[in-house]
């Protein structure tokens, strides 16, 4: 089973899950022009006519292989490997520009509801590398990211690299439930979920049980 997308910050886990705004719908009916990234501003980068804009960081993402790990196996890897690991309500998810306007992340805040590890903060900031945003018109998609919605709740493990909190993996709630994976643009395949069909508590328990482990 593996990890979801690959981080470009040194420092950092080979891989983290993030957030942003926007859908699919209705890009079928539209142009797509798809870009690989170039330390240049990505609004000089845009054409007359453009509509949608996709971008990659790099020409072929390999994705860890962490071979066949169990369910148990695979939630213990994301407790070491984590900083943070809370249920969120989400209040804003802001796409913004780095690296001289060429590249797009996104930052998540938000008010921890339950915080299973790190500091006992209620003010959630993260952020993850790539997300979407309106340049000069023109609708741009920085690499695969999941869609965040204001006002839903997730359970987030966060990873601190170099002072910045990344968001690794995130898990969507409903109804006491983890439903599964929030909707992502410009997913090709999604790990499986490994809290599926579970209830909040029954997934708390495990992420403690497998901390405990540790000690």
């Amino acid at each position: 089973m593996r990890n979801l997308i690959v981080l470009r910050v040194r420092q950092v886990l080979p891989f983290v899950l993030v957030a942003s705004v926007g859908s699919n719908i209705g890009a079928q009916d539209q142009k797509i022009r798809t870009l690989q990234h170039q330390r240049v501003p990505i609004e000089s980068r845009l054409e007359p006519g453009d509509q949608i804009v996709e971008m990659d960081f790099w020409a072929d993402v390999v994705h860890p292989d962490n071979g066949t790990e169990t369910r148990e196996e695979v939630i213990a890897r994301m407790t070491r490997q984590t900083d943070v690991i809370a249920t969120v309500r989400i209040t804003q998810v802001t796409p913004f520009l780095v690296e001289d306007g060429s590249w797009i992340r996104t930052r998540v805040t938000g008010t921890a509801e339950s915080i299973l590890k790190g500091p006992a903060e209620r003010k959630f900031e993260a952020q993850f590398d790539g997300g979407e945003m309106v340049i000069k018109g023109v609708r741009v998609r920085a690499e695969s990211y999941p869609i965040l919605r204001p006002g839903s709740r997730y359970l987030i493990f966060v990873q601190g690299g170099g002072g910045t909190p990344w968001i690794l993996d995130a898990f969507s709630i409903d109804n006491g439930k983890i439903v599964g994976r929030p909707e992502w643009a410009r997913a090709k395949s999604l790990p499986e979920n490994p809290f599926g069909g579970r209830s909040v508590q029954q997934t708390i328990s495990e992420v403690k049980k497998a901390m405990s482990r540790r000690n």
